[in-house]
């Protein structure tokens, strides 16, 4: 296989293998929102009325019997009080009522959002890997070096001359990893990953593209439901706009335009491989010329 076919064939691989990376860090993220449902805080909870200061009767305590009249005037107005504040107590508990039920509402509207993402993110990571086991199925790479680190550092190493074969891609990458030159465990390298900038310069930038989109994706569902719904209105009247409020936030989302366009990039590698081996030709002694699209 020569080696412009070869930097086209990892190059894919390395694709599909920071889609599937991408995909399952905006799927933890997605889960832990489930779990732990926070709607946006849209909704103004209702201000609790104050108990009155308590007025004692003209009769009761040492006050009335000195200023009967005075005590007597300040005990009905604090009655009128207390009665405004057993009103005003009424229409905050069915205030308190209103809001509790549509904040209920609101998170189990969000919640089944969330996992239809769920759901077609799954679906997404199932055929990425489908499409990346048909990829690796050729058997060009060694079965130890299948992984997204590996593939980035063996694939830089193409790009940028320092090797002409996948056995001198192998060696070098096991003598780097041997002299901690460069880091194998994916989770270090998120941690470190500042510190790969110049050591695997490929990963770091695959790894920093995957971030961004994520953190895009997460500031989107951020606000997926803000601004829908307000204060003291009535549940019943407010879910239908509610569900369209969220669905229309959710149509127009980058979360769908990444995963559209990594699925067109899973059918068209796709295309190829049912094209008859991937679109790999032979050349008169047997090689392998692959033919495979770049993304």
């Amino acid at each position: 296989m020569d080696t412009v076919s070869l930097k086209n064939y990892l190059s894919d691989v390395l694709g599909r293998e920071q889609a599937l990376f991408t995909a399952n860090q905006i799927l933890e993220d997605i889960k832990l929102r489930i779990e732990n449902p926070v709607v946006d805080n849209a909704l103004s909870m209702p201000e609790q009325p104050r108990r009155p200061a308590r007025v004692y009767a003209p009769d009761d305590g040492i006050l009335g019997m000195i200023f009967p009249s005075k005590q007597r005037l300040l005990y009905d107005e604090y009655l009128e009080k207390i009665k405004q504040f057993n009103a005003d107590m009424v229409h905050y508990d069915t205030q308190m009522e209103r809001y509790l039920e549509l904040q209920k509402a609101q998170q189990v509207i969000l919640t089944a959002e969330l996992q239809k993402k769920q759901k077609d993110i799954d679906t997404f990571i199932k055929g990425t890997q489908s499409t990346l086991e048909s990829l690796y199925a050729f058997d060009i790479i060694y079965g130890k070096y299948r992984y997204f680190v590996a593939i980035a550092s063996i694939c830089e190493y193409f790009q940028a001359g320092r090797c002409s074969s996948l056995g001198d891609a192998y060696n070098l990458f096991e003598e780097e990893l041997r002299s901690n030159i460069i880091i194998g465990q994916l989770n270090t390298v998120i941690r470190e990953l500042q510190q790969i900038r110049n050591s695997q310069y490929l990963l770091f930038e695959a790894i920093n593209e995957s971030n961004r989109i994520q953190q895009n994706i997460a500031n989107e569902l951020n606000s997926i439901n803000s601004n829908i719904i307000s204060a003291n209105k009535d549940v019943v009247n407010k879910l239908d706009e509610l569900k369209g409020s969220i669905g229309k936030s959710a149509k127009s989302s980058a979360m769908t335009a990444y995963f559209a366009r990594e699925a067109a990039n899973n059918s068209r590698l796709l295309v190829e491989i049912n094209r008859g081996n991937y679109g790999l030709l032979f050349d008169k002694k047997g090689n392998v010329i692959y033919s495979g699209s770049r993304e």
